[in-house]
């Protein structure tokens, strides 16, 4: 089974008119290959540099990186791992080469990647298979822990109705949620959003 370790709590804060201080949650999955989901704001790098520290990973020991959205606080450290798999908005791209997919890309037995639209139209979470239960990595698609009725989420939606789709399944699917600005949360009440 999959271990799930959040490297980075994600968190967004209004500061004013169309103004966000905000950093996305970055997450290791490690599992058969060692996984990062999002890498967070540009500046944030030697946090994340000492959290792999901690897991007895470098940069180089990462197979794989997701974005689950192109949001500037969820990919600003990509760079960091030039020797990884990025997947993200329906493509997996090693180095210049690219191939696409259309609804999920299998990792390993115990990790998916899957296209779920709505707060961006390229949105995509991880599904994790842990002994825990299962923990899906949402990005955006959910805002924080506060955000199980999607009144936070849909401020910053691309498409709600879209949303509101994907979030009701995530919600069928997962045990935890990793949301994109917040702590993990538990789901306590299957496909309920008000």
């Amino acid at each position: 089974m999959a271990e799930v370790k959040i490297l980075k709590e994600g968190y967004s804060k209004d500061v004013g008119v169309n103004k966000v201080k905000a950093e996305g949650t970055s997450t290791l999955v490690k599992s058969t290959k060692n996984i990062i989901i999002d890498t967070g704001n540009v500046g944030s790098a030697s946090f994340i540099l000492q959290k792999l520290k901690q897991e007895s990973l470098t940069p180089k020991d990462i197979h794989f990186v997701v974005n689950t959205h192109g949001d500037l606080d969820h990919i600003g450290n990509n760079s960091l791992f030039q020797n990884a798999t990025f997947i993200g908005f329906g493509s997996v791209c090693k180095g210049d080469a690219f191939t696409f997919f259309a609804g999920e890309f299998v990792i390993d037995k115990d990790v998916k990647v899957f296209k779920n639209p709505g707060h961006s139209s390229m949105d995509v979470s991880v599904c994790v298979k842990t002994k825990e239960g299962v923990i899906v990595i949402a990005g955006d698609i959910f805002e924080n822990e506060r955000d199980y009725d999607g009144k936070e989420a849909k401020t910053w939606s691309y498409d709600w109705k879209l949303q509101f789709k994907n979030r009701k399944k995530i919600l069928a699917l997962a045990d935890y949620i990793i949301p994109g600005h917040g702590k993990m949360f538990q789901v306590k009440t299957r496909n309920k959003i008000s």
